[in-house]
């Protein structure tokens, strides 16, 4: 059910009707986390392959537009371009606002299996870095925080960039808006040798 609510989190981004502000925002040190970004480091053995043979595993879905498949790859080069996400202001037809802020990267999702319906991340991803096993999603009455990838990459490029981000989701009950806010975390570039 956890992992049901976060999908459906970001699949709120693909869905844009109108536009409406919330106005109101919480205070986070956005700035100083975004500008300092700690690097992923891979486990014992672990290399820039293990990453790519996984995204492109048909559990990985990267959801770039109105594509979602997984990492696309042809002779050692991105096929497709993989930017980063815009932000966002809709009202949906319950009247709920949302008001997402851009993040860096285009959203992806390693759908193996998981530890704990609390779990962030997938075991497959757990087993290639360091760090990211002590991410959990957390809730409370009207906070949510998760964690997810996303890639940067153009078209034709022989690299990309992985990042962790951290989702934090606000609820305001007296504007009845959804407030999102994204923190960049880790970052990892990698090549496609």
């Amino acid at each position: 059910m956890k992992l049901k609510f976060f999908l459906i989190n970001f699949f709120v981004i693909f869905l844009c009707l109108n536009v409406i502000s919330c106005g109101e925002t919480t205070n986070y040190s956005q700035d100083t986390i975004n500008s300092n970004p700690k690097e992923l480091e891979y486990k014992e053995k672990k290399t820039d392959l293990n990453v790519i043979n996984l995204l492109k595993n048909e559990i990985t879905t990267i959801y770039n537009e109105d594509d979602e498949s997984p990492l696309s790859i042809v002779d050692k080069k991105l096929t497709k371009d993989y930017i980063d996400t815009p932000s966002n202001e809709y009202t949906d037809k319950d009247q709920y606002k949302y008001d997402i802020d851009s993040y860096k990267g285009t959203f992806l999702l390693v759908n193996g299996e998981f530890s704990s319906e609390y779990a962030s991340f997938s075991n497959e991803l757990k087993e290639i870095f360091y760090v990211i096993d002590s991410y959990k999603n957390k809730e409370s009455d009207y906070e949510w925080i998760n964690y997810f990838f996303s890639i940067e990459g153009k078209k034709g490029n022989n690299y990309f960039t992985l990042f962790v981000n951290q989702e934090v989701i606000t609820f305001n009950e007296t504007s009845n808006c959804y407030k999102y806010i994204y923190n960049l975390r880790f970052i990892k570039n990698i090549y496609i040798n």
